[in-house]
Parts: C-alpha cells; structure tokens; sequence
C-alpha cells in the first residue's frame, strides 16, 4: 500500500501478485501462441526431412548428424512448450485456470501475465528446478 499526497491509500502497482489475471488476454496470448507454435513445429518439420544432398562427405555429414540432434532438440521442446499452452486453454474452458497442478493453490496473476502456460506456481516450479 502507498500513500498519496492527498493521504489516500492506493495499492501498489508492482504488488500485482493479488490481482486477478485478466482471463480475455491470457485466451488471446494463449491462442496466438499456439498459432505461433504450431507453424514454428511444420517448419523444424520440413527442417528435419530435408535431404543431405548429393554424395555429402563425412564432416558434412557428421555436421548434418550434429544439426539434425540440436533440431530434434528443439523439436522436442517446442512440442512441450505446445502441450503446456493447450492445456492452459483446455483449463481456461474448464474454470481450473491458474490452479498449480502440484499443490492446488492459486498461481500469482504475474507469473500468468509473464508466462500464461505456466503449470506450476513459483514454489513448486523451484522445487521441480531444484530437483533437475
């Protein structure tokens, strides 16, 4: 809480962790994410069936062998951070939106702002972090 010069007392901007999220612009950020998402995943896609060329020597293939690693990679991670966002939106449909789906409790409207897919409060995501 702050003062103001007239001695009202108003709520401090930054503390916004009470507020709750505003559910019609995490929808939208949610769905042009998975839009988003869903044309960067054709694209590793095409990336990953591409053919190596004619008769490659054995550093271009080994370079190929190491690229198509680090892209299967990324692959992977783009398909989680997909299945994080739709079932965001399938929780969004249902009302269990910004529910940690470790411990049940309410996950701070600013980490939704910052991450609306997030699955975990602050919490329980460190405990997960720390145990990696």
């Amino acid at each position: 809480m702050t003062k103001t010069d007239n001695g009202e007392t108003t709520k401090d901007p930054s503390q916004s962790s009470g507020q709750a999220p505003d559910l019609r612009k995490i929808r939208v950020d949610l769905e042009e994410k998975r839009v988003e998402l869903l044309e960067l995943l054709g694209e590793e896609e095409d990336e990953l069936r591409s053919a190596p060329g004619e008769n490659p020597d054995r550093s271009s293939l080994a370079q190929r062998y190491a690229d198509r690693q680090l892209n299967l990679a990324f692959h992977d991670q783009t398909i989680e951070h997909l299945e994080q966002v739709e079932r965001a939106l399938v929780k969004l449909d249902e009302g269990d939106y910004g529910k940690c789906e470790n411990c049940g409790k309410p996950i701070a409207a600013a980490r939704l702002e910052a991450l609306p897919h997030a699955p975990l409060c602050v919490t329980c995501q460190a405990e997960q972090d720390q145990r990696r």
